[in-house]
């Protein structure tokens, strides 16, 4: 079943744009800001919902979008993606073996421009190998904090070009799955299929300028 999720990143939003959101199914996903060591990229309201129907994803990102062009309604941008992938990772014990298969390079977006894809690793940020967090964060991955019901999780993200996540997220999982050290973690991609943003120099996460591909053994050096 395909799946699609539409995200409001937003520095402000109004009370009439929440409410329509709302109506369409958005909740609010708030990051944690209090503690969060890559809050830079972590806006201080995220709405978010999750949709198996593309013409419903449709209708709802059309809805949105018509509302936010027609008066002031948010600060930010907005996100309508599809997931390729979603893969669970299976907990085991951490290798310290393991070796990083990557370093990424990041950059600015160019204005008026928008990411085409994303990875996110999530993990709980209870009972996860600190190990493993430190090859995330050595890869370049950036890191946001979000409350869940089960505790807290962080999310590490790396944004760009399909041609670079289309290299990375095989390189990537393979490394998840052999280092291990996770707890309740996971790999997805977000294919951005719509976007919006409220003006072209809104502040954007870094994407991936280039890869630095390690001797490990990966299949690029």
């Amino acid at each position: 079943m395909p799946e699609f999720h539409i995200h409001v990143d937003a520095s402000w939003v109004s009370p009439g744009f929440e409410e329509l959101l709302k109506e369409l199914g958005l909740r609010r996903l708030d990051f944690a800001r209090e503690g969060a060591d890559d809050g830079l990229y972590a806006p201080a309201h995220h709405l978010t919902t999750k949709l198996y129907d593309a013409e419903e994803f449709r209708r709802a990102f059309d809805t949105i979008e018509s509302y936010v062009k027609s008066q002031q309604a948010m600060t930010g941008y907005i996100e309508g993606e599809m997931l390729p992938f979603d893969l669970t990772i299976p907990h085991r014990p951490f290798s310290s073996t393991v070796v990083v298969p990557f370093t990424v390079e990041l950059g600015e977006l160019a204005s008026g421009t928008f990411r085409e894809t994303e990875l996110h690793v999530t993990v709980a940020r209870d009972g996860t190998d600190p190990g493993l967090i430190r090859g995330l964060r050595a890869m370049g991955l950036f890191c946001a904090h979000i409350p869940k019901p089960s505790g807290m999780a962080l999310v590490f993200t790396v944004q760009g070009s399909r041609c670079h996540i289309d290299l990375l997220a095989p390189a990537l999982t393979e490394y998840l799955m052999a280092a291990g050290g996770s707890q309740n973690a996971s790999i997805k991609e977000e294919r951005i299929a719509r976007w919006w943003m409220s003006s072209a120099d809104i502040k954007r996460p870094p994407v991936v300028r280039a890869i630095h591909w390690s001797d490990s053994g990966y299949g690029r050096v």
